[in-house]
Formats: structure tokens, C-alpha cells, sequence
């Protein structure tokens, strides 16, 4: 009985022994808890996280210094020595021994960090039509009494649809030359009855004379031929208007400028020396000389219309008074206009006489604003010398 007693006892020992052997402590922790680092973690403690309220994700990670040191992994001590658990990733949570690891969450995007080259700067040179001189002589009145004429402006007619054909070269009237000052002459024929304005030539054959406007005086480096850039005009009066009629070859339309950027593209100019026998060998400009522009349209010949006048400085701008018309076909563009007198200051006779130049400017550019050449009536044209220009009588 003893025996057995002490059999028991025995086996009761050995069955708890067991028992203490196979149950965890309970100071191990399977997984690390959201309070930090297991407590008998021998790893040493890291800095807390502090996220970044206020910073995207992808800017952190483009943030991260390139050779920045991960924290080291916490491995969490199990009974098995034998089957070490997973190690938990920041992205995720370790799951049970069967689950299937969940998949992984992208943030977004990685940001990249683009650096853009800081523009050049462009220093551009624009060259000033008008003269830096600064008149010094009085203005002489043209003889004859000026007359207040309440007259309206010509009346512009739409196209006609009837085609725009060329005049043949060989009709151009030669140049002459005037005997009183040694220039090339244009004659201003006079007009009972005003053109009409619609870019067609058929009052002006009877009545005028067509001139020749070959001569290149600008841009010798860009003009490539007559198809290029050529030109022919005609000039006629009466006591309210100086009509003129361009026909200008040109194989590229390009007009964007204007106001007093008007001769950077395809445009007309007007040199008039209103008192040319008070100055016939002064070399520079004054008070009675005239530079006037004409845009045959802002964009093509159906844009809008302009006129700028560059000198005298003192009454620059924009003339609203000049009345203009323009069609274009083939290549060609014909420009009529009628300018009011009182552009000028004077007050038109028979028998007038004063300084003048036509020409014609072209730009085959339409993506930016300049001027690539000029044809003028008058070979050795020079804007700021008067001296260098043709002559105009009115007949």
C-alpha cells in the first residue's frame, strides 16, 4: 500500500514537471504591442516616429537621404527555436502560419524632383525709323489760301469678284527726271470724280500713269527676286484727297504688327516733302516732312486697316482719317488709299510741287514681326535725307 502511495506521489511530481515545462512564461511576448518594444527585448530602444502631418508620403520618400540606415528589425521570442516566426514588416502585420500575407500598399508615386533650366535672357536691338534730329527751321507756308472743305471720306466698296490681273511691265512709265531739282518725277493726275476704294485698278487706267517701285533699298541679304518683293503705284489728287494705288508682288502675306510697329511686316510708306522748294538741298528732316505708313490688314487683306504716322514726332500716332482698301489674288496685293490734305498741312494746286518716295516693305515671316526688305520708287532712298527722294508734281 506503501508502494503504491509513494508510486503516486511519484508520478504526480513527474506529470507536473512535465506540465511546467510545456506552458509559455509569462514575461515572453509573442508580438511586439502598439506601447514599443517587447520587454525583454535586448535590441536597443529607437527614437520615437513624429509623422509628418503636413508632407505627402512621396515627398518624404524623396526626402530620405540616399544613405540612411533602416532601423534595425524587432524579432519577437517564441518557444519553437526550431520555426522562427515571420518578421513583421512596417506595411503590414504579421499573420497566422496558414493566412496569406496581404498585398502591398503603395503610398503613390515617388516624386521627382525636376529642376528647370532658368531662361536666357534676349537682348534684341529694334531700330528706330523715326530721325534723332531735332528740327530747327520754321515751316514756309505753301502759297494759296486754305479752304475748311466739309467733305466725307471716300466710300470704300466691297470686292469685286471679277479677277485682279497684272499689269504687264513694259506699260510702266519711264522715269523722267525734273530739270528744277535733278530728281525722279511722279505725276499726280487730278480727279473730277473720286475712285471708288475696293483694291481694283479700273478707274485708274484712263486716268494716270503707273510707275515702277524696283529699287531695293533695304534687306539686300533677304530679298531672293522680283516673285520676292516688287512693286508699281499710281498717285492722283483733288482738293480734299492724295489717292495712291500699290500693287505689290509678293508670294508670303504677313502682317501682325501695328501702331508704330506697323513696318515690321507687309506694309506701304508714304515720304512727302511739303516744302521742297523752301529746302531742295537741306540734308535733313524737318518740321514739313512726312513719313506715314499703311497696313493692307492685320493678319491678311481682310483684317483691320491702319495708318501711322512716325514724323514729325510731334504729331505721331495713328491716322484715323485715312481711308484704305486691299485684295489680294495670285500673289499680288493692290492697296488704294485716300489721305485728307490736312494730314499734310496744305491746301493742293495745280502745279505743286514736293518731295516723294513710295515704297513697299515685306516680311515672309508670319510667326514673328520684321522687317526682311524694301522696294522704294527711288534708287538711294534714305529716310532721314530728303535730298535723296523723287519729286511729285500735281497736274
Amino acid at each position: 500500500m506503501k508502494t503504491n502511495f509513494r508510486a503516486l506521489i511519484v508520478l504526480a511530481a513527474l506529470l507536473g514537471s512535465a506540465l511546467a515545462c510545456n506552458l509559455p512564461s509569462d514575461s515572453v511576448q509573442i508580438f511586439p504591442t502598439q506601447e514599443g518594444t517587447p520587454a525583454n527585448s535586448t535590441l536597443p530602444a529607437q527614437p520615437p516616429f513624429t509623422p509628418a502631418a503636413t508632407q505627402p508620403a512621396a515627398t518624404l520618400a524623396a526626402t530620405q537621404p540616399p544613405n540612411a540606415t533602416p532601423p534595425p528589425t524587432v524579432t519577437a521570442v517564441l518557444p519553437q527555436p526550431s520555426e522562427p516566426p515571420d518578421t513583421p514588416t512596417p506595411s503590414q502585420t504579421p499573420a497566422g502560419p496558414t493566412s496569406t500575407p496581404p498585398p502591398t500598399i503603395t503610398s503613390g508615386p515617388t516624386a521627382t524632383l525636376t529642376r528647370s533650366p532658368v531662361p536666357s535672357a534676349t537682348f534684341t536691338a529694334t531700330r528706330s525709323l523715326t530721325p534723332s534730329q531735332t528740327p530747327t527751321r520754321t515751316l514756309t507756308p505753301v502759297p494759296g489760301t486754305r479752304t475748311a472743305t466739309n467733305t466725307p471720306p471716300p466710300t470704300v466698296t466691297p470686292v469685286k469678284t471679277q479677277p485682279a490681273t497684272a499689269t504687264p511691265v513694259n506699260t510702266l512709265a519711264p522715269s523722267a527726271t525734273s530739270a528744277a531739282s535733278g530728281r525722279q518725277v511722279s505725276v499726280a493726275s487730278y480727279f473730277s470724280i473720286p475712285p471708288v476704294l475696293d483694291g481694283i485698278w479700273d478707274e485708274w487706267h484712263e486716268r494716270s500713269t503707273e510707275y515702277p517701285a524696283r529699287s531695293l533699298v533695304y534687306g539686300g541679304n533677304e530679298w531672293v527676286g522680283a516673285d520676292d518683293l516688287e512693286a508699281s503705284y499710281r498717285v492722283a489728287w483733288d482738293a480734299n484727297y492724295l489717292y495712291l494705288a500699290m500693287k505689290v508682288k509678293d508670294d508670303v502675306y504677313a502682317q501682325n504688327a501695328s501702331g508704330s510697329e506697323l513696318y515690321l511686316g507687309d506694309s506701304l510708306e508714304l515720304l512727302l516733302d511739303t516744302n521742297l522748294q523752301g529746302d531742295l538741298a537741306d540734308r535733313a528732316l524737318s518740321a514739313d516732312d512726312f513719313q506715314l505708313g499703311f497696313s493692307g490688314g492685320l493678319g491678311d487683306v481682310n483684317g483691320v486697316k491702319e495708318a501711322y504716322l512716325w514724323f514729325p514726332r510731334d504729331r505721331a500716332g495713328s491716322q484715323g482719317g485715312v481711308t484704305i482698301a486691299a485684295v489680294r489674288q495670285g500673289g499680288v496685293t493692290r492697296i488704294e488709299a485716300a489721305i485728307p490734305w490736312s494730314v499734310f498741312g496744305v491746301t493742293p494746286a495745280a502745279g505743286q510741287r514736293y518731295g516723294f518716295a513710295i515704297s513697299a516693305s515685306d516680311n515672309d515671316d508670319t510667326g514673328r514681326n520684321v522687317q526682311q526688305s524694301m522696294v522704294s520708287s527711288t534708287p538711294g532712298r534714305v529716310l532721314v535725307d530728303p535730298t535723296t527722294w523723287g519729286e511729285l508734281q500735281l497736274k
